[in-house]
């Protein structure tokens, strides 16, 4: 039997960078209702911004005008494992 990979894109989430703080500003409120393989913030403000995964710890860094893409997937080890964030 073959087996059927298929992806659901999620919709984009924006906000405005000027309402940001001390604190995070949580991207997608209500969660997902998946494991995302791949992970894409693009910063179109003209303000560097902190990232953190858990709300709590700076995880990543991304200057004004850049992205950030995470390919969660091709970080699976063994080979034909999932590498998923949730």
């Amino acid at each position: 039997m073959a087996t059927n990979s298929s992806v659901k894109a999620i919709e984009m989430t924006s906000f405005n960078t000027t309402g940001l703080t001390t604190s995070y500003k949580v991207i997608n409120a209500n969660g997902l209702d998946e494991a995302c393989f791949l992970l894409r913030i693009t910063n179109a403000s003209d303000v560097p911004v902190l990232i953190s995964y858990d709300g709590s710890t700076d995880n990543d860094y991304l200057k004004n005008g850049e992205a950030l893409q995470i390919p969660f997937q091709s970080n699976a080890n063994p080979t034909y494992s999932l590498a998923n964030i949730k």
